[in-house]
């Protein structure tokens, strides 16, 4: 039905409203306000202070035109606009788009089919589609639409395309790729279902043998850069000097020199160090450290009281020497001095280290103090510690040496544990009791034969010759109880005694420094040093390289260090200094997730073993007593106007124990000349984490199924694919690949296995062995060492897990008969030669080179998983973008040049018959594909005739929005990254499954060329639930049209015709169920707002809906919505009518504006709550309606007189507006003609868009809440300035000592519950989000939820103020 041509029926052209408002005055009011609004939204995509506002990237997936649209659509656009009105009305600056995903098998078919170019009735179909969507009322910045498959976005396709050719990651193999035999094309591995059948066309995939295009995405499963990284070798001259004036100020600082590993006590740099200057325009603006405690005394008592006990022991045998009388003089009088001190509290020395520290800061800082302190502003000092005592004690002591004049600026956050001493976790705590691997490393270097002498070198001095044999022979076993700490040879009591000579020059100023040092000369206090460092840096140093445990938990500091040097380096910052106070066990992970350069970048192989000789890793260099890390953060200045740059380049540089040092060599410096400053962006990119690793940053309420899925996909990164060339290609292969998790193994390979169901296995390439095997006649050739290897067909070797329709994981496999017994006695049997050549320069590489030379030569070496494979972007198919490659007989592959695109699609005669052939139609464009060689001028050579698979199209077109017009490049990195990521990301779920991995890879891609600042493309997801139709089906499943059912009961129906029961179900819809609903005809019948609010009532976004207009959701919408209308209507009305002489005394209308006032703004909080929460518009429409109905029973007499009454009626449009935008605009006209007034908060001249968002006053408290699912189960009021400084704990201690604390510990415990984490919401909620705990039985039924009238009497006693 269009639009009724009735003119002058309604209140904005009239001022009169219709006694009824039938589906002709609705459509007439949308008549009348769509242009309007879409006039409105042009103007505000204009504002000139759009760029002073905070931005929110509001976007849903773009469709694809296949000529009208469904029900999926309209539900996915209508909750997209509706966000983005909402945002737009809370005063951001909101960037909304829509364009095409135009290219792809469906529409080529479907074009064929009606014999017309794909190009037209692509086109046709979105020029339809797009009217469509305008007739929603959509807010879209049209101005940004873009189309796949217009040359001018698939050039830059293409241009992407060609700079991952460039660097190596895209690659043409001959390969066994996924057949769709209906739609003739590949598949990737993401759009094959569980039992092996086509995603689209629900055929069994077949294998097929094809040159295929991929895109290594490999690449970036795993933390490490590409082979094109930049590699600062030749600039280390500068660095080296300062890096090697710390070594000499730790190494050869002492005329009489000792070891003390990382309980050394610290040295500060020479006063005379000149720290490099910063880049002339850039000001110190602020600094960010960590620092571990100070010197301390012996924590606990177990070194001690282990070696008393076995110098008593000694005594009491009359063991000892004359030394050793003396050392137990002197061990009682060390005991004492340390007990007098306090176990574990910080020394007199460890007091002066930070103090001084602390001076020499505000020296280097001493322009930026005066600043702020002559400005008077209002930024101030963060300290906070991990909690520990010695850390406290340290903090204490900065302090003082502070300058009194700044300590008044001093915010003392609370002890944060979670932060500086995250190696508690226990998973961290696990691994190290319990990793096979780790402990055998470090008992190895323990018990060398050497450590063994050195240690009887030094017991020699104290006890008899006789005495040390027993020990030797474990005759004695010493104990401590409370620590499991134990004496049993003579090594463990030297490592006792050790532990005491470490802690002696901590106590330095209480006299006994150097008190044990003669029991130790130069040689034993070297080795055991070495001892001590190599346990530390095993443990939580760089250690092995294939372990990132460590890693992972630092990963919060680094991520705190970045959060905060944003923040600190803007204009308003509210700190200018923030030192966190810790320990070793944190210092050493985060020196080694920095990797600096020659001091603590260097991992070693299982297969290697940490020396002094191999490595520069020194405890006494990366954690002394007092080793800080410092970021000093500068900005650029404008001399000239005397104002800081509204997007200021932001530079950091780090100095390490107060050295400066770069950062790790694969970041980019700012220039040459200023190599110890980089740039903040270049350092996020630089420290960018895998594909894998990042999906933790993403929101788990959001993402957590497509987490799931895509570490499914993806699988643990924790091996290394490797390319095993063959002596003799067959027409399939070239080469064959397989996957390892020990590719430290790789030099030992031997032999390989694949299955008997591999393609090679195959009669005419077998021969039998003597000993009865089945081999290849054909060999591999090992990557690195050239030699032969012999393929074996065995079933019987491990090719890993069952992964997708019985196929395992793997289908070669490679053999090391000295690391793994199958393989010896295969070998054994076999007579296959395990002789591995040692002496080979191989053999003399860490594992790390030996796979970047795999990556060079390109036969693998990226760290992925068993379960990824490379992207096959290839499709035989017409309507894709063309692949940018031209094949030449002499020169090979050559990609075209980038200023020759785009390769343009040709038109082809008969492509019909050329499109189910298993080749692409463009094969048939002869005077297309025939062209010049761009590299060698070659005329005969010829175009590549595979287009792109459309997830290349989708993966970066969130990019190209923001910046659509630019010709010379896909996007201006200076306009995206003050817009990106996409803040909000909508779209079914089906279809995110692969398109959000693809535009993922791509992103990080971008990200590490520098080109993009933010590393992950989306912020927060909402997956939206099918729209779902009542199908009825016969018993074998033949679906039955509506018109021939008839309904016996609510739930029976049978055939009209048949009589035969029908089974009813709800189901995707679509024709041939005979349960799709058009969405023109919901909008014809009933307007297009009502259509707008039917799709966004009742479900939660994420959720099925199953749309059915019979259940009575209709009527109850209907009646609302007279509801609604009747409230504003009343204002006309009472113009018309006397004055009510009112009942009511002043008190009880007092009372009742009181009760307005927090009806109100409840509904406020409420409705904020659930859509900045959970996005469910359909929860806030509730609390709406609620408030709607409460309004309509306040007397006539105080809606006339109660100012409180006319802002609720404001509000409530504003609130609904973004919903119902025509009606609501509507309405407003009432309140700008009736209102004489002024109301607080509002502009009535002004249109209902140019509103603001309706706030929360600051006396209205904000809300702590728990949270499981959508289930708030405890929940209290709390002061609004204090929810930004609380912490997670902050949280859980308010909520604990609430009354309900006895309801939220029960439920927590019937549901199994553990604490995932907090989210703030602005400045009015903080909410602790539970989720399952998988290793809790859950005891019974969730009881109900606590609302919010059943804890409003409780919840008084405890309101913090």
């Amino acid at each position: 039905m269009r639009y009724l041509q009735l003119r002058r029926t309604i209140y904005s052209l009239t001022g009169k409203w219709p006694k009824s408002l039938a589906i002709d005055q609705t459509k007439e009011i949308e008549k009348h306000w769509m242009p309007k609004l879409f006039d409105e939204h042009e103007k505000y995509q204009l504002e000139r202070d759009n760029d002073k506002k905070q931005k929110m990237y509001v976007l849903p997936m773009f469709p694809y035109p296949s000529g009208r649209l469904h029900m999926g659509h309209v539900r996915v656009y209508t909750l997209s606009d509706t966000l983005a009105r909402y945002y737009r009305l809370r005063g951001y600056r909101v960037i909304h788009c829509i364009g095409w995903d135009a290219f792809g098998l469906p529409a080529e078919n479907a074009a064929f089919e009606r014999s017309e170019e794909p190009d037209q009735w692509t086109r046709k179909n979105i020029a339809y589609m797009k009217e469509q969507i305008k007739q929603l009322g959509c807010s879209f910045d049209w101005k940004r639409e873009l189309s796949t498959c217009d040359p001018n976005y698939y050039k830059w396709t293409q241009y992407i395309f060609l700079m991952l050719y460039h660097e190596g990651l895209v690659y043409q193999k001959k390969a066994a790729v996924n057949w769709d035999p209906v739609d003739q094309t590949v598949l990737a591995d993401e759009q094959i279902d569980e039992v092996g059948r086509s995603w689209r066309s629900g055929a069994i995939v077949e294998k097929k043998y094809l040159k295929q295009w991929f895109i290594r995405t490999r690449a970036f499963t795993q933390l490490f850069l590409l082979v094109f990284v930049y590699l600062f070798y030749e600039i280390m001259n500068i660095n080296t000097l300062y890096l090697l004036l710390l070594m000499i100020n730790f190494v050869y600082n002492d005329t009489h020199k000792t070891y003390y590993s990382t309980k050394t006590p610290y040295k500060s740099p020479s006063s005379t160090l000149a720290l490099p200057l910063p880049p002339i325009g850039f000001e110190l603006v602020c600094t960010q450290i960590i620092a571990r405690h100070g010197c301390r005394a012996l924590e606990g008592r177990k070194y001690d009281k282990l070696t008393m006990a076995l110098w008593t022991q000694a005594k009491n045998e009359q063991a000892l020497t004359k030394f050793g009388q003396k050392f137990g003089e002197d061990l009682q009088y060390f005991i004492a001095i340390n007990d007098k001190l306090g176990r574990g509290h910080l020394s007199r020395l460890g007091k002066i280290e930070h103090k001084n520290l602390a001076h020499r800061l505000t020296e280097r800082m001493s322009l930026l103090l005066r600043k702020v302190l002559s400005t008077n502003s209002s930024t101030r000092i963060r300290l906070v510690s991990s909690g520990k005592s010695r850390t406290i004690s340290s903090l204490n002591a900065f302090v003082k040496g502070l300058p009194l004049t700044i300590t008044n600026l001093i915010d003392y956050e609370p002890a944060n544990r979670t932060l500086l001493a995250f190696y508690e976790d226990i998973k961290y705590q696990t691994y190290l009791k319990n990793d096979k691997q780790l402990k055998n490393k470090i008992r190895s270097i323990h018990m060398q034969s050497y450590s063994k002498q050195m240690a009887r070198n030094t017991l020699e001095r104290l006890y008899q010759k006789s005495f040390i044999d027993k020990l030797t022979n474990r005759s004695y076993f010493i104990i401590d109880n409370e620590s499991g700490k134990s004496i049993k040879n003579e090594l463990d009591a030297v490592r006792m005694l050790h532990n005491l000579y470490l802690i002696g020059p901590n106590l330095r100023e209480e006299g006994v420094g150097s008190l044990l040092e003669k029991y130790f000369n130069l040689h034993e206090s070297a080795w055991f040093a070495y001892l001590q460092d190599a346990k530390e840096y095993y443990e939580k140093g760089p250690g092995f390289s294939d372990r990132t445990i460590i890693y992972n938990l630092t990963q919060i500091l680094l991520d705190d260090f970045f959060l905060h040097s944003e923040q600190c380096s803007q204009i308003n910052s509210k700190h200018f200094l923030r030192v966190r106070f810790t320990h070793a066990e944190t210092i050493i992970p985060f020196a080694a997730l920095l990797k600096i350069p020659m001091l603590s970048d260097k991992s070693t192989p299982i297969n290697q073993t940490y020396t002094y000789e191999n490595n520069n890793w020194r405890g006494e260099l990366v954690s002394p007593m007092t080793a800080n890390i410092q970021w000093e953060i500068y900005r650029h200045y404008n001399n000239d106007t005397n104002h800081y740059f509204r997007n200021q380049q932001i530079l950091i540089r780090m100095l390490f124990n107060e050295y400066p040092v770069s950062f790790k060599y694969e970041c980019k410096p700012y220039d040459m000349i200023n190599q110890f400053f980089y740039t903040i962006d270049e350092l996020k990119r630089c420290y960018r984490v895998s594909l894998y690793d990042s999906l933790d940053t993403l929101d788990k309420d959001d993402w957590q199924t497509l987490i799931n899925i895509q570490r499914m996909w993806m699988g643990e990164c924790n091996g290394v694919n490797i390319l095993f060339k063959l002596s003799i290609p067959t027409t399939e292969f070239d080469f064959i690949e397989t996957f390892t998790i020990k590719p430290e193994a790789l030099l030992t390979v031997t032999h390989l296995y694949i299955q008997s169901t591999h393609k090679l296995a195959r009669p005419d390439l077998i021969e039998e062995t003597e000993s009865g095997a089945k081999r290849l006649r054909i060999d591999a050739i090992h990557p690195l060492t050239e030699r032969l290897l012999p393929i074996f067909i065995n079933n019987n070797a491990d090719f890993g897990p069952k992964i997708r329709a019985n196929r395992t994981m793997l289908n070669v496999q490679i053999g090391t008969p000295i690391s793994n017994k199958f393989d010896e006695s295969f070998a054994n049997k076999h007579n296959i030669s395990t002789v591995i050549d040692s002496s080979t320069h191989w053999h003399r590489m860490d594992l790390e080179t030996l796979l970047a030379e795999l990556r060079s030569r390109e036969l693998g070496g990226y760290r992925t998983s068993g379960k990824l494979n490379d992207w096959c972007i290839s499709r035989q198919r017409y309507w894709g973008t063309p692949i940018p490659i031209i094949h030449c007989n002499h020169c090979g592959v050559v990609p075209v040049p980038m200023n020759e695109l785009p390769v343009q699609l040709p038109s082809i005669e008969n492509i019909k018959s050329a499109s189910k052939t298993g080749i692409s139609p463009l094969a048939k464009a002869h005077d297309w594909v025939k062209t010049r060689c761009p590299k060698c001028g070659n005329l005969h050579a010829k175009r590549e005739t595979d287009t792109m698979d459309t997830f290349v199209d989708s993966s970066w077109y969130f990019l190209r929005y923001l910046d659509n017009e630019n010709t010379t490049k896909p996007f201006d990195s200076k306009i995206v990254n003050k817009l990106m990521p996409v803040d909000l990301y909508i779209g079914g779920l089906e279809h995110a499954l692969t398109h959000l991995f693809v535009a993922r890879f791509i992103q990080h891609f971008m990200y590490s060329k520098g080109l993009c600042t933010s590393i992950e493309p989306f912020k927060r997801f909402i997956p939206i639930g099918m729209v779902q139709g009542k199908t009825y089906k016969t018993s074998n499943g033949q679906y039955v049209s509506k018109d021939n059912i008839i309904t016996i009961e609510k739930n029976t129906v049978m055939h009209s015709l048949t009589k035969e029961p029908l089974q009813i179900d709800w189901e995707k819809m679509s024709k041939s169920k005979y349960n799709g609903i058009d969405p023109q005809e919901i909008i014809d019948q009933y307007g297009v707002d009502f259509a707008r609010l039917l799709m966004l009532t009742s479900v939660h976004p994420r959720s099925l809906r199953n749309f059915n207009l019979e259940d009575g959701i209709v009527e109850g919408l209907q009646n609302w919505l007279k509801i609604l209308i009747k409230l504003y209507v009343e204002l006309i009305e009472s113009q018309t009518k006397s004055n009510i002489k009112s009942s009511i005394t002043n008190e009880e209308f007092k009372q009742i504006e009181i009760a307005l006032r927090d009806q109100r703004l409840n509904t406020i909080y409420t409705v904020a709550f659930y859509i900045d929460s959970f996005f469910s518009v359909a929860s806030a429409i509730i609390e709406l309606q609620k408030l709607t109905r409460y309004l309509r029973k306040v007397p006539i007499d105080v809606k006339q007189q109660s100012n409180e009454y006319l802002i609720s009626l404001c509000d409530v449009l504003v609130m609904i507006g973004p919903v119902i935008p025509c009606l609501s605009s509507e309405l407003w006209t009432i309140l700008q003609k009736q209102i004489k007034s002024n109301i607080d908060g509002y502009d009535l001249s002004k249109s209902l868009f140019e509103q603001n968002y309706p706030t929360l006053p600051d006396d209205y408290p904000g809300k702590i809440n728990a949270l499981f699912d959508t289930t708030i189960f405890a929940s209290m009021p709390i002061s609004r300035s204090l929810l930004p400084s609380l912490s997670i704990s902050d949280v859980l201690q308010y909520l604990n000592e609430n009354d309900q604390q006895f309801q939220m510990k029960r439920f927590i415990e019937q549901n199994g519950l553990k604490l995932a984490r907090l989210r703030k919401l602005s400045d009015y909620c903080a909410t602790l989000i539970y989720e399952r705990d998988p290793n809790v039985t859950i005891i019974e039924q969730p009881s109900e939820p606590i609302n919010d009238k059943k804890k409003s009497k409780t919840s008084k006693k405890k309101n913090i103020s």
